[in-house]
């Protein structure tokens, strides 16, 4: 075994992946557990792997994050579509990294607010506030009336039916109703579409209507 201290730039086998950083990465939060590892104070050995990484039993793909958060001097970077918060806040937690999981918590609490939930007839239905309020159908309709006139507020509880609400979605996030459907689906694809065709005056959704007759033109001249 061998001081984790020995070296300047520190090669780390995270649950199999090997990462390579500088010491002064590791230290950049000393009260850490990677920053006591490698502070040269702390007493413990480290195993290492055979071509001389330090092993961490942690998880290896999301330590790119957290090693991310100590190389940007604590900012946390994470894709758009990132769903393993909870994840990443057992980690931070792991390595005993206070900064990172404040910075989770903090993340995750803007994240919430910046997404909107539609829940119709049971079903949840999500999308970003700023994808939403960029998009002209949405912000004219009924729903963008509802979600502008409540601006702390990110779910929505509508009575309606959730199977004929999925195409109003489709809709409204793709501008189109076009869908890749069995002979056998057509009467049910039918249905919900009359039913989508009812709850039009509540929805408000401008060219929908034009877009439901033309499918079920289509349907019933087959």
């Amino acid at each position: 075994m061998a001081d984790c201290g020995q070296s300047r730039f520190i090669g780390l086998n995270v649950g199999g992946l090997v990462y390579f950083t500088t010491l002064g990465t590791l230290r950049s939060n000393v009260d850490s557990t990677l920053g006591r590892m490698f502070s040269g104070n702390f007493q413990k050995k480290c195993e290492k792997d055979k071509a001389g990484n330090f092993l961490v039993d942690a998880d290896g793909p999301l330590f790119r994050y957290v090693l991310g958060f100590m190389r940007h001097g604590g900012r946390l970077d994470l894709p758009k579509d990132f769903k393993d918060m909870d994840l990443l806040e057992s980690e931070a937690e792991f390595y005993q990294n206070r900064q990172l999981t404040e910075a989770v918590k903090k993340y995750r609490a803007g994240a919430e607010v910046a997404r909107i939930h539609f829940v119709v007839g049971g079903e949840c239905f999500t999308e970003l506030r700023s994808t939403l309020m960029k998009n002209e159908q949405f912000v004219k309709s009924h729903l963008g009336g509802m979600v502008d006139d409540a601006s702390t507020k990110v779910r929505f509880e509508i009575n309606k039916d959730a199977a004929s609400f999925r195409h109003l979605w489709r809709f409204i996030l793709t501008g189109s109703l076009d869908f890749d459907i069995s002979y056998a689906q057509e009467e049910i694809y039918a249905a919900e579409l009359v039913q989508l065709r009812e709850d039009l005056p509540f929805y408000d959704v401008e060219g929908l209507r034009n877009a439901i007759e033309a499918q079920l033109s289509d349907i019933y001249a087959t």
